[in-house]
């Protein structure tokens, strides 16, 4: 029986729409949610050296969204 598996599948992943106010207003498809921009809850963890300096990643040139841009190295969003 194969393991768990670890990778992400974004079609069938729902995220937490919000208001201006970060107050829940719903769900939405991801993709679409990425696509029209609306506002839906996310974090970012920003992790620094002994130096103060900031580590940072840049997203593959192939993403659907925000190809090539730097961010803090860890990301997410709430799902439901």
């Amino acid at each position: 029986m194969p393991g768990p598996s670890y990778f992400m599948d974004d079609r069938n992943e729902r995220v937490v729409l919000v208001d201006a106010a970060g107050r829940d207003a719903g769900t939405a498809d991801k993709l679409d949610a990425h696509r029209t921009g609306v506002l839906h809850r996310a974090f970012s963890i920003f992790v620094f050296n002994a130096a103060g300096e900031v580590l940072l990643q840049r997203r593959a040139a192939g993403k659907y969204h925000s190809p090539a841009f730097q961010h803090s190295g860890i990301r997410s969003l709430e799902f439901t």
